[in-house]
Protein backbone atom coordinates (compact mmCIF):
# COMPACT_ATOMS: atom_id res chain seq x y z
CA UNK A 1 0.00 0.00 0.00
CA UNK A 2 1.54 3.42 -1.12
CA UNK A 3 1.39 6.06 1.96
CA UNK A 4 -1.02 8.33 0.08
CA UNK A 5 -3.16 5.29 0.22
CA UNK A 6 -2.43 4.30 3.56
CA UNK A 7 -2.97 7.93 4.77
CA UNK A 8 -6.79 7.47 3.06
CA UNK A 9 -7.18 4.72 4.67
CA UNK A 10 -5.90 5.85 8.20
CA UNK A 11 -8.72 9.41 7.32
CA UNK A 12 -11.69 6.32 6.58
CA UNK A 13 -10.83 4.85 10.45
CA UNK A 14 -10.64 8.10 12.15
CA UNK A 15 -14.09 9.20 10.28
CA UNK A 16 -15.88 5.78 11.00
CA UNK A 17 -14.52 5.94 14.43
CA UNK A 18 -16.35 9.55 15.10
CA UNK A 19 -19.44 8.26 13.10
CA UNK A 20 -19.51 4.92 15.60
CA UNK A 21 -19.06 7.14 18.64
CA UNK A 22 -21.85 9.25 17.84
CA UNK A 23 -24.39 6.49 17.42
CA UNK A 24 -24.62 6.27 13.80
CA UNK A 25 -25.20 2.48 12.81
CA UNK A 26 -23.47 0.82 10.24
CA UNK A 27 -25.35 1.49 7.36
CA UNK A 28 -25.53 4.79 7.96
CA UNK A 29 -21.80 5.27 8.34
CA UNK A 30 -21.80 3.44 4.59
CA UNK A 31 -24.07 6.78 3.52
CA UNK A 32 -21.86 9.29 5.19
CA UNK A 33 -18.48 7.75 3.97
CA UNK A 34 -20.05 7.32 0.47
CA UNK A 35 -21.19 10.60 0.00
CA UNK A 36 -17.57 12.28 1.26
CA UNK A 37 -16.45 9.97 -1.53
CA UNK A 38 -18.87 11.68 -3.89
CA UNK A 39 -18.43 15.26 -3.25
CA UNK A 40 -14.57 14.56 -3.72
CA UNK A 41 -15.93 13.48 -7.23
CA UNK A 42 -18.29 16.02 -7.89
CA UNK A 43 -16.13 17.91 -10.13
CA UNK A 44 -15.69 14.89 -12.84
CA UNK A 45 -16.58 15.32 -15.70
CA UNK A 46 -16.79 11.92 -17.40
CA UNK A 47 -16.89 8.27 -15.57
CA UNK A 48 -14.39 7.18 -12.99
CA UNK A 49 -11.91 5.35 -14.55
CA UNK A 50 -11.17 1.57 -13.46
CA UNK A 51 -8.60 2.57 -10.94
CA UNK A 52 -10.54 5.17 -9.56
CA UNK A 53 -13.74 2.72 -8.77
CA UNK A 54 -11.75 0.55 -7.24
CA UNK A 55 -10.17 2.87 -4.31
CA UNK A 56 -13.34 3.98 -3.95
CA UNK A 57 -14.50 0.14 -3.45
CA UNK A 58 -11.66 -0.20 -1.20
CA UNK A 59 -12.85 2.87 0.65
CA UNK A 60 -16.33 0.99 1.45
CA UNK A 61 -14.59 -1.92 2.47
CA UNK A 62 -12.07 -0.14 5.16
CA UNK A 63 -15.51 1.68 6.23
CA UNK A 64 -17.25 -1.11 6.83
CA UNK A 65 -13.77 -3.10 8.35
CA UNK A 66 -13.40 -0.16 10.76
CA UNK A 67 -16.76 -0.17 12.00
CA UNK A 68 -16.92 -3.72 13.27
CA UNK A 69 -12.56 -3.63 14.41
CA UNK A 70 -11.41 -5.89 11.83
CA UNK A 71 -8.67 -3.31 10.68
Amino acid sequence: MSPEVGQLSDAVSVLVKYLKQRGDPPERVVIEVKKVVRSAYQDAQHPLDPNTRRLVNHVITWAIEAYYGVR
